[in-house]
């Protein structure tokens, strides 16, 4: 039974994450208004062919060198990045299928032979360490805090050395922990307004220590320290009066911190990653209604649609999801890797497992490579 229930969580979680890529990324860029203009509320794959991006390409990546290796060994991670990103036929720029400028440099570092602790970019921007770890960290809930916070923190500082970059895929790894032990989803108002004072009093000192302890992390400013935890502080004490306040928050705070104008939802730390965490955890509606809610704010919706995706199917389990919803291309060989996932992170180590073993699993790149290809020929439905 607890093997049944951490498989449901575990596919939800990886299914999720790549449900709201594939509804969330064809707005991206968008604001609101050009949304309803131009396709009223988004509740629907606009894509023919639902194929997801670079934000889940990195997720199952991490769930490859779980499954192959035991864990989510950043060197091998790196090294899997770059031969994705080599030339194949019909492909000249690899299978990495809309990456950030940022990830794509980074690749670029690491196959000039750098080392994964200094290859991340030291930028605010670009979130897709946060949106990855979700599945890892979905699998791991039974993971001490320390331990999952050193494994998030190696992972992300691959891409990542910016300290508000690495907090935030801290602060969504530990809900997703969170939520993983949840009877379903929606969580109880008084539920998600706990579990966002216990996030910000956590990372607050998670934050302290990427700042005096850990080597490769790069910060702009001390002042800069505690952003993420004091954005996500911000928003629990204001939770009770729903998301419009929080939204307002959250582009105040970031637009003090940035010096310029933001949005609640684009593509930073401050930004996208408190604003999913304050959906996710405030909603009172089900899967399906509160990811098209997400989607339809705009900006960085592929991020945003993945994060929510992916903390609720971590909570509801891969049954909240809707039959509509998961079609999706590639969805047999994502479902086989987070099958193999769940076993290899099963809590019951003494059941028996009939996940396939490594040898029958799909090949990632060649899966990648495939829908890359079909990728080139999509059409808006």
């Amino acid at each position: 039974m607890a093997n049944a229930r951490h498989r449901e969580r575990v596919l939800g979680a990886l299914l999720g994450v790549a449900v709201g890529d594939c509804l969330g990324t064809p707005l991206a860029g968008l604001d609101e208004a050009t949304i309803r203009r131009r396709h009223g509320i988004v509740s629907k794959y606009l894509a023919e062919r639902p194929i997801w991006s670079s934000v889940t390409q990195q997720a199952l990546t991490l769930v490859e060198a779980t499954g192959r290796r035991g864990s989510a060994d950043p060197s091998w991670v790196g090294r899997r990045w770059v031969e994705m990103a080599l030339a194949r036929e019909g492909l000249p720029n690899g299978t990495h299928r809309g990456a950030h400028p940022a990830f794509v440099e980074t690749i670029a570092a690491l196959r000039r032979g750098g080392d994964w602790r200094s290859c991340g970019h030291v930028e605010c921007a670009g979130c897709a360490n946060a949106v990855r770890i979700v599945p890892i960290a979905t699998a791991l809930a039974q993971e001490t805090d320390d331990g999952l916070a050193a494994m998030i923190t190696d992972d992300s500082l691959v891409t990542h050395r910016e300290l508000r970059g690495i907090s935030a895929g801290l602060a969504a790894g530990w809900v997703a922990s969170r939520l993983r032990r949840e009877p379903g989803y929606p969580i109880p108002a008084a539920r998600g307004r706990a579990l966002l004072e216990e996030l910000a009093a956590w990372l607050r000192k998670r934050e302290e220590i990427l700042a005096s302890e850990i080597a490769g992390v790069w910060v702009a400013l001390p002042s800069h320290v505690h952003d993420v935890s004091i954005t996500l502080g911000g928003l629990a004490a204001r939770f009770d009066e729903g998301w419009p306040i929080e939204r307002r928050w959250v582009e105040r705070y970031a637009s003090a911190r940035l010096g310029r104008p933001a949005h609640s939802t684009e593509d930073c730390a401050l930004c996208v990653v408190p604003a999913a965490l304050a959906i996710v955890l405030g909603s009172e509606r089900r899967f399906e209604e509160t990811l098209i809610s997400a989607v339809n704010l705009g900006h960085d919706a592929g991020t945003l649609g993945a994060l929510v995706g992916g903390l609720a199917g971590a909570a509801g389990g891969v049954s909240a999801i809707p039959t509509r919803l998961r079609h999706i291309e590639g969805r047999a060989p994502l479902t086989a890797w987070g099958d193999a996932l769940a076993c290899r992170t099963a809590p019951d180590t003494s059941a028996p497992c009939d996940c396939p073993g490594l040898e029958d699993l799909p090949d990632v790149p060649e899966l990648e490579a495939r829908l890359s290809l079909l990728a080139e020929s999509n059409q808006p439905a």
